[in-house]
């Protein structure tokens, strides 16, 4: 069963429509797929209208802001790094080389309890190849989690620490760069 979309085609791949290969400028034009996870009776319509508006600005997102998360894959390479044998992880020498470490796979649109949506993006990583790495975007726009892939759309979710959410209310406010033990005594 397939189904057009704004975004291309949609095929029913069970437990969720997924799109084609689609170049995103954000990942220097690699190529991830769309999947939608139906919210209950499906219809003909794939994505909801704000659904569709998260990933459009998601899709039109620069690849300088990339950039932003540097510090924080920096910071998961390095927690890695700093629990395992040297010889059992790639090197990576630079930050600015990080992202050549990285591989996009999959991009899905979720919602927390307040029905606020996040672009979640499932990623490989070559420091961290069983856990992977997850990347979510409140609106498809601000960076608020970068980590191993959980599934948890923030770190305050994730560790049942609401508190370290606390700065998401502040739209000034960025990501803050933490390392796992920072997280893990919070």
């Amino acid at each position: 069963m397939s189904s057009p979309t704004q975004f291309g085609p949609f095929t029913w791949m069970d437990p969720c429509w997924e799109s084609e290969p689609i170049c995103v400028p954000l990942f220097a034009g690699a190529s991830v797929t769309i999947q939608i996870f139906p919210e209950g009776e499906t219809d003909e319509h794939i994505l909801s209208e704000d659904e569709s508006d998260v990933l459009g600005r998601f899709l039109s997102l620069p690849q300088t802001r990339s950039d932003e998360i540097v510090p924080h894959l920096w910071q998961y390479y390095q927690d890695i790094r700093a629990r395992v044998d040297p010889d059992e992880i790639v090197n990576i020498p630079d930050p600015a080389d990080i992202w050549k470490h990285v591989q996009p796979r999959s991009v899905s649109v979720n919602r927390d309890e307040r029905g606020v949506p996040y672009i979640d993006i499932e990623a490989n990583c070559d420091w961290e190849p069983e856990h992977g790495l997850q990347l979510v975007l409140q609106n498809g726009t601000r960076w608020v989690r970068v980590s191993d892939y959980s599934g948890h759309l923030t770190d305050g979710r994730a560790y049942g620490k609401r508190f370290l959410d606390d700065w998401i209310a502040d739209p000034s406010k960025t990501l803050p760069v933490r390392s796992l033990d920072e997280l893990l005594a919070a």
